[in-house]
C-alpha cells in the first residue's frame, strides 16, 4: 500500500482532487484508500471534483472500488480502495 494515497475525514477535498490528477499524470495510476464514512465521503467528493476539472480537457475520469481489510492497533478494519481510470476518447 505504499503507492496509495490515504484519505482521512479531514482531508481537504480541493487539495486531494489536484493530487489525484497530478498522481495519475505522473505515474499513470492513482489509488485512494479510505476507512470510515467521513474519509470515504471526502474521497468521493475529491474524485467528483477531479472528474469535473478533467472534463474541460475532454478527459473522462472513472473509478472502481473494492473492499480492503487491514489491521490497525491489532484491530481489523475494513476500508475501500478507489482505483482511478482516465479515458481521453470522449
Amino acid at each position: 500500500m505504499e503507492n496509495i494515497m490515504r484519505v482521512a475525514s479531514n482531508t481537504d477535498v480541493k487539495q486531494l482532487s489536484i493530487s489525484i490528477i497530478k498522481r495519475y499524470e505522473s505515474s499513470g495510476e492513482c489509488k485512494l484508500f479510505a476507512i470510515g464514512a467521513g474519509a470515504i465521503s471526502q474521497a468521493v467528493k475529491a474524485l467528483s471534483r477531479a472528474r469535473n476539472i478533467l472534463s474541460f480537457n475532454n478527459v473522462e475520469l472513472t473509478y472502481y472500488s473494492e473492499f480492503y481489510i487491514t489491521h490497525i492497533n491489532d484491530e481489523e478494519k475494513t476500508g475501500i480502495i478507489f482505483s482511478v481510470v482516465l479515458d481521453t476518447a470522449k
